[in-house]
């Protein structure tokens, strides 16, 4: 696990400078070697530069960039069958150097160009410049474990596994993109292949990027999607049983796999479905030596500690609590805007960080359970979409624009970030009564007209994967829509950079068992009831789980790894945040309509808010402009 980043740009004399400097703004992610390359190319300046996490091979024949021959690679992340793909290519001629996998990647680009990835078991972000063809690759992993960022403008590509990195370079200047500062209040973070930035895009999952150096021509390339795995066919053509044999088989793989490690691993327990799963096959089916950890509040309606304590017992798990104090939680906020290179209102990233700082003490590597809810459709709001998607589609068409004729006029336009939520959301859903629509205004914090309503620049609303989902909805279940599109835009730009931000930030690979490719094509294909069924949301790894950990130690609602937001806003963090959305503060930025933000700051103080997680989302974005633009 590393970081990298690297330009392609007009000649530069102090290259080495600039690419040292852009490489030490995610020091954080590298903190055990580094590494750059730099070649000019005709007219231009050609960069690479690398930190290095040393987890496979920690000798020094892992260092980066690696070069063999013509081509030069930085790599960021884990392929986990790397040692099949090394026997491979051993059987092909290819002589290795080093145990380290960005070897196998790098030599595996060499021996089958592009086509490599398709090979590739992992989590990865990767660049090869290609001497001989003077061009570049990125290439990003099929569902965007791993940040890929790129900035092109005049000439010049810059890219980095963090926007920090591409910030450092002299040619780049932070240009606030508007459209994306309306997408963040929409849906608290910014969904690829969008940025906080003009002309800098996040690449999209299971694409590659192609660089031509002489002509300044970028081409993208899609190799692997998630929503191509998706039938109209839900016809079951082998039991149950067989399919939860098949899932057991491919959980046992995917976990195993993410095992490999030359340092200790550890696993994130919260005592949920999802974790206690992760740490079953581990301990009690693969029969592996763990070590589990978890964290805890004071509030007891928000603590899962105790939950986490039964099933490492059980498990017979080293299983370390970590209880989290207030005081704990405003010290690493100070640290918020930092560790996240765009803002970002998802406020469970506050108790992963304090979970990734305390577990870094005792492992380099550490094993969290995300992915599970998005697949097996496990949240609280697919259940509502359900019920509400069969509301929906018993209305006739054209009963639609009477029922919002009639509805319009409680839509509470003047009290800004406090409009009627729900109304808002109804009336967009009566607009268009597309179930990915439906779906996308329950999962949203604010509509785009309630977003419009707080920001000064007027924008469009800019496309995202929830437009090319709602093909999937004429084609499959509406609730395999709602799950694709969720894992398309939430798990990989919110679920996905929270936990790779947290743990890199301290120093920590964090791996996501549930997001091999192979579980994903496989749950695709199930037959709803399997996901959502007589168990409710992830049926089939309910059943899967009772298998090996006791149903009563497991059956409980869903907590979620939330924090208690509400109280600590209107108490340990309310002076916080009053410093930062005082009408200097919010004038200064340039970007709102500052008069209805007035009104929604003065109902959050006054304790008249019914929404206090957009005061979080706006406290966030706040100090996220001090960090990056200042007031």
């Amino acid at each position: 696990m590393c970081g990298f980043a690297g330009f392609v740009s007009s000649k530069m004399s102090d290259a080495e400078v600039v690419i040292r400097k852009m490489s030490d703004a995610v020091y954080h992610r590298g903190p055990d070697s580094e590494g750059s390359f730099v070649e000019d190319v005709h007219d231009k300046t050609l960069a690479l530069g690398f930190r290095r996490l040393s987890i496979i091979d920690i000798s020094e024949n892992g260092n980066q960039p690696f070069i063999i021959g013509d081509h030069v690679m930085v790599f960021n992340g884990e392929v986990y069958n790397h040692l099949t793909i090394r026997k491979e290519l051993e059987a092909l001629g290819h002589v290795f150097k080093s145990a380290a996998d960005s070897e196998v990647v790098l030599r595996a680009f060499i021996e089958w160009g592009k086509p490599c990835v398709d090979k590739f078991i992992g989590m990865f972000a990767f660049a090869i410049y290609a001497r001989n063809e003077k061009k570049l690759f990125l290439c990003r992993d099929r569902v965007g474990v791993k940040p890929l960022y790129y900035h092109q403008k005049n000439g010049h590509l810059i890219f980095g596994s963090e926007l920090k990195s591409i910030a450092v370079h002299p040619y780049f200047h932070k240009s606030i993109n508007n459209q994306s500062v309306n997408l963040y209040f929409q849906y608290r973070y910014i969904p690829a292949p969008h940025t906080i930035f003009n002309d800098t895009f996040k690449l999209i999952p299971g694409h590659w990027l192609t660089y031509d150096i002489e002509n300044d021509d970028i081409t993208i390339q899609k190799y692997w999607d998630y929503f191509e795995h998706f039938t109209a066919d839900e016809k079951n053509h082998i039991s149950d049983n067989e399919y939860i044999n098949q899932g057991k088989a491919l959980l046992r793989s995917s976990f195993e796999y993410r095992m490999v490690s030359d340092v200790p691993v550890g696993v994130f327990l919260s005592g949920g479905y999802d974790s206690s799963l992760v740490a079953g096959i581990l301990a009690k089916d693969l029969g592996k030596n763990i070590s589990t950890f978890t964290v805890g509040f004071k509030e007891k309606q928000y603590d899962e500690s105790q939950y986490a304590k039964s099933v490492a017992n059980y498990l017979g798990t080293k299983h370390t609590e970590y209880l989290c104090s207030v005081r704990e939680v405003v010290d690493v906020f100070s640290d918020f805007p930092k560790a996240f290179d765009e803002p970002f209102g998802d406020y469970s990233a506050l108790p992963t960080m304090l979970l990734a700082r305390e577990v870094r003490k005792d492992v380099k590597v550490a094993l969290s359970a995300d992915g599970g809810d998005e697949l097996f459709a496990g949240y609280t709001r697919h259940e509502k979409f359900i019920k509400y998607q069969q509301q929906f589609s018993k209305i006739p068409p054209f009963l639609n624009p009477v029922l919002h004729a009639f509805i319009k006029p409680f839509d509470d336009g003047h009290k800004g970030m406090e409009k009627l939520a729900r109304v808002n959301k109804l009336l967009n859903a009566l607009k268009n009564p597309n179930p990915v629509n439906l779906y996308k205004n329950i999962i949203q914090g604010m509509t785009f007209d309630e977003a419009q309503n707080i920001l000064r620049h007027r924008v469009v609303d800019a496309k995202t994967h929830f437009n090319e989902a709602e093909f999937l909805s004429t084609i499959t279940h509406p609730l395999n829509a709602a799950i694709a599109a969720d894992y398309k835009t939430f798990l990989v730009d919110d679920v996905l950079q929270k936990v790779d931000r947290a743990t890199m930030y301290y120093h920590l690979e964090g791996r996501e068992p549930f997001l091999d490719h192979r579980i994903a094509e496989w749950a695709a294909k199930l037959p709803v009831h399997l996901k959502y069924g007589k168990l409710g949301g992830k049926h089939i790894l309910k059943q899967i789980a009772h298998d090996l950990i006791p149903k009563e130690l497991l059956d409980r609602p869903k907590l979620g790894f939330g924090i208690p937001i509400n109280e600590w806003l209107a108490d340990e963090l309310s002076d916080l945040f009053k410093h930062y959305t005082t009408k200097e503060k919010l004038e200064s930025t340039g970007l709102f309509n500052v008069e209805n933000v007035e009104q929604f700051v003065k109902c959050h103080i006054n304790g008249q808010n019914q929404a206090p997680q957009r005061a979080f989302v706006l406290l966030s974005f706040m100090m996220w402009w001090e960090e990056w633009m200042g007031f």
